[in-house]
């Protein structure tokens, strides 16, 4: 995967996307991306993090990974590491229509959050994810959670 790294008033924003399609492969290209984005905290000026936060953005395929902290109300997303990931997107993209078949797309949007979430706690048990967190985590503890979207009332601490 191939990365590129933006900066706009104080904040580095890197990005890749993968075109896989397959769930099952898809781990690999998220490992790398969680192998990735601890690498970035690592090599960010200190700051005080005792979380990795991911969000995860079904309607544009991302997903966002940056370092958060109990200690400040408002997380300081000096880094972003964010994976766009065209199944996702595709996938979101085919659900039933909100509007007109409110009850399909909400089940739909479950199973593809329940996709999204297995991969990514799949893929931090592979290398590279797993080496990066492992020696992220030595150097400095931290829990991690996801949430969807903007959606604060979804964010659920994982295992990762």
């Amino acid at each position: 995967m191939e990365w590129s790294q933006e900066s706009d008033r104080g904040q580095v924003v890197y990005s890749a996307t993968t075109l896989e399609s397959n769930w099952h492969r898809l781990r690999d290209p998220i490992s790398e991306f969680l192998a990735y984005l601890m690498n970035a905290i690592a090599q960010a000026p200190p700051c005080d993090f005792d979380q990795v936060g991911f969000e995860i953005w079904l309607d544009s395929g991302r997903i966002i990974g940056y370092s958060a902290s109990t200690k400040t109300p408002k997380y300081d997303k000096a880094i972003l590491v964010q994976l766009s990931v065209e199944l996702i997107y595709s996938l979101f993209d085919s659900l039933p229509d909100s509007d007109s078949n409110p009850e399909a797309f909400d089940a739909e949007v479950i199973t593809l959050q329940t996709k999204v979430t297995s991969s990514l706690i799949s893929a931090s048990l592979r290398d590279p994810g797993k080496t990066a967190i492992a020696k992220l985590r030595a150097k400095h503890p931290f829990t991690c959670w996801f949430q969807f979207a903007g959606d604060v009332s979804s964010r659920r601490f994982t295992s990762i």
